[in-house]
């Protein structure tokens, strides 16, 4: 697992739901997006209220915040790469 800004977010997903599990990979795919709950239950083919609801349940917090935690994982790399820094 990996501590991002107080908040863990697994590196190895080992959730039991199998709707958890093609949630997140479909997070990981398109998230450069903006994606909504609704558009990722659409995908996971559940209402946004039980795809939260096994979100939490399966990995503790809410898929809003997954998605944010693992954009700024992905910042944190690319901070540190030269290709890939911002002009200051």
């Amino acid at each position: 697992m990996i501590r991002t800004s107080a908040t863990i977010v697994p590196d190895d997903l080992s959730a039991p739901d199998p709707r958890v599990v093609h949630a997140c990979d479909f997070i990981r795919e398109h998230l450069a997006e903006p994606l909504s709950v609704a558009e990722v239950a659409r995908q996971c083919h559940v209402s946004p209220s039980r795809l939260a609801h096994l979100f939490k349940a399966n990995l503790g917090l809410g898929l809003q915040q997954f998605r944010d935690n693992l954009r700024m994982q992905q910042a944190g790399k690319c901070s540190s790469t030269p290709a890939c820094r911002l002009p200051p």
